[in-house]
């Protein structure tokens, strides 16, 4: 009672902008940008105490620590830029524009001293090419 639903973020939203812009009779600049905003998500139903579990009981090691079932709230810009013809287009872009450090998804295990966690993507940057037949 009184807790928040686990894998349920406090908050989402994403904005994003497209633009193409025409440089000749034959070729436009295309660009993008969006960014995808994550509130605090807990991935638990017992958040921020303590609680025992049966490994607690069994090996004399005290409660469990479900304050760490908790990611903080993240936002990740993503960019694309390029040129385009009637049949290519040729795109740069950057995922995880700011390099953000964040959690994709926690799988709490607090009776083992922690959590399982996969981290979210790392800065990427790339160069797309589209050809059109």
């Amino acid at each position: 009672v009184g807790n928040k639903s686990p894998y349920t973020p406090d908050w989402t939203g994403n904005i994003g902008a497209q633009v193409e812009l025409p440089m000749t009779a034959t070729l436009a600049f295309v660009g993008g940008i969006d960014a995808r905003l994550v509130g605090d998500t807990w991935f638990h139903v017992v958040q921020d105490n303590n609680r025992p579990t049966g490994f607690s009981a069994a090996f004399d090691i005290g409660p469990a620590n479900y304050t760490i079932a908790e990611r903080d709230a993240y936002t990740v810009v993503n960019l694309r830029a390029g040129i385009q013809a009637d049949n290519w287009t040729v795109t740069a872009f950057v995922t995880n524009l700011m390099d953000e450090n964040y959690l994709e998804e926690v799988i709490p295990a607090p009776e083992f001293g922690g959590s399982f966690i996969s981290p979210g993507v790392q800065r990427r940057a790339g160069v797309e090419a589209v050809f059109r037949f």
